[in-house]
C-alpha cells in the first residue's frame, strides 16, 4: 500500500515535479485527454462503428469486454483488415470539429493540450521525453508541431529511436492519424480478438519490452485512462514484482475516485490522485511544471 499522504494533490505534484526535473517521468494517456476536442471515448466510438456498419447497436456504457466483442462483430461485418482500419478512422473523426482534414486552431485553446504540451516541451526544469498513448489519434503530435517541436511517432516496432527529437509518442494500441504526415499502423488493439493476440505475445515482444523497460526505469503518470486495459495491467504487474514495493510505480490522476477504486490502484503499486472536476486535471498537470521550475 502506498502512503496516504502521497494522494494529496499538492504532495503528489511536488513528487512528480522532482521526477520531471530529473527526467524520470513518463506519461501514459487514455481517451479522457481527448474529451472536449470532439473525439469520442471508447463506448461512443464503438456505437459509431456499429451505426456505420449497420450492425446491432449497444450501449456506450458497456464494460470493456462487451465493447471489444461488439467491435469484433463490426470487424467481421466490414470485411478485411484494411476496410476495418478505414471504418475505425471514419468513426474516430466524424464527430470532431474538423476543418476538412485539418484540426481547427481553436483546439490550441484546449486546457488539456496546453498542460500536456507544457510537460513534454523541452525546458531546463525538465521535460517528458516519452509518451505512451492508448489513443489512435495524432492530436498531441499536431499540437506540438504547431509550436515548433520535433516528435517521433512510434507505431511500429522494432524501430530505431531518434536522438534529434523533443519527444517520442508511442501508440501502444495502434495509430490512425488524421493528418497525412504519417502512415497509419497496420494493426490495432480494439477488438476482443486483437486484444487476445496482444495478451498472448511473449514478454520479449517489442511493445511489452519497451513499455516494461519504461515502467521499470521511470515514474509513470497516467492521465485520462480508466485503467481497465488488461495488457497495460499485465506489464504493471510484472514491473511491480520486480520493484518489490520499493517505490510507487506511478500516479493515476482522476476525478472523484471512489474508495474501492483507490484501494484497487494502491494494491497495484499506483498512487491515485483524486481531483474534484475534469477542469482540475490540466491545472494539476501545469502545477507539476510550475513546481519543477522552482529551484
Amino acid at each position: 500500500m502506498t502512503p496516504a499522504y502521497l494522494r494529496v494533490p499538492d504532495t503528489a505534484a511536488s513528487m512528480l515535479a522532482t521526477e520531471l526535473r530529473t527526467g524520470q517521468l513518463t506519461l501514459v494517456l487514455g481517451a479522457g485527454v481527448s474529451r472536449g476536442m470532439g473525439l469520442p471515448p471508447w463506448g461512443e466510438l464503438v456505437v459509431a462503428l456499429e451505426t456505420n456498419a449497420e450492425t446491432s447497436i449497444g450501449s456506450p456504457d458497456a464494460n470493456a469486454d462487451e465493447l471489444m466483442r461488439r467491435t469484433d462483430v463490426v470487424r467481421r461485418a466490414v470485411g478485411d483488415s484494411e476496410k476495418f482500419l478505414d471504418a475505425v478512422h471514419a468513426a474516430l473523426y466524424e464527430g470532431a470539429r474538423l476543418l476538412g482534414s485539418q484540426y481547427p486552431e481553436v483546439m490550441l485553446e484546449s486546457p488539456m493540450l496546453i498542460a500536456l504540451g507544457a510537460l513534454v516541451m523541452s525546458s531546463r526544469r525538465g521535460s517528458v521525453t516519452d509518451v505512451f498513448t492508448l489513443n489512435f489519434d495524432d492530436v498531441l503530435d499536431w499540437y506540438l508541431h504547431l509550436h515548433g517541436f520535433r516528435t517521433q511517432i512510434v507505431s511500429e516496432l522494432p524501430v530505431l529511436f531518434r536522438g534529434d527529437v523533443d519527444v517520442r509518442i508511442h501508440h501502444f494500441h495502434g495509430f490512425l492519424p488524421l493528418m497525412s504526415t504519417y502512415d497509419r499502423s497496420r494493426w490495432l488493439v480494439l477488438t476482443h480478438q486483437q486484444f487476445v493476440r496482444r495478451l498472448a505475445e511473449p514478454t520479449s515482444s517489442p511493445w511489452s519490452a519497451v513499455m516494461g523497460a519504461e515502467f521499470l526505469s521511470k515514474t509513470v503518470l497516467f492521465v485520462g485512462t480508466s485503467m481497465s486495459d488488461l495488457d497495460v495491467d499485465v506489464i504493471l504487474s510484472r514491473t511491480a514484482d520486480l520493484v518489490g514495493g520499493s517505490r510507487p510505480l506511478g500516479f493515476v490522476v482522476g476525478t472523484n475516485v471512489p474508495d474501492d477504486r483507490i484501494a484497487d490502484l494502491e494494491e497495484r503499486g499506483l498512487v491515485p490522485v483524486s481531483l474534484p472536476t475534469r477542469d482540475d486535471v490540466p491545472r494539476f498537470l501545469l502545477s507539476i511544471c510550475q513546481k519543477a521550475a522552482q529551484v
